[in-house]
């Protein structure tokens, strides 16, 4: 059950923070604006600063999109219906 717990934590976390990148991006595109969530990523910031705009879009919005299902997926799971896959 920790284990669990902690995977939700860990996947929604990662989804918050992919929801930040998509918000931003979408100020981008809309007003313009100079990506700066990236730079704070130290090693590979600036070697993402030269994405596009709309490529920055999509990548997060499909992040997002893909770790909130997976957190879903994790938070749904039915212990139950796990054991009584194994049974039969």
């Amino acid at each position: 059950m920790a284990k669990k717990g902690i995977s939700v934590w860990l996947f929604s976390s990662l989804t918050l923070i992919a929801l930040l990148h998509l918000i931003e991006s979408i100020s981008v595109l809309i007003f313009n604006n100079q990506i700066k969530l990236l730079q704070l990523y130290p090693l590979i910031g600036e070697s993402l600063q030269a994405i596009t705009p709309t490529l920055y879009f999509w990548g997060s919005a499909a992040a997002v999109f893909i770790l909130w299902g997976v957190t879903c997926a994790i938070t749904f799971e039915n212990p139950v219906e796990t054991f009584l896959n194994k049974i039969i």
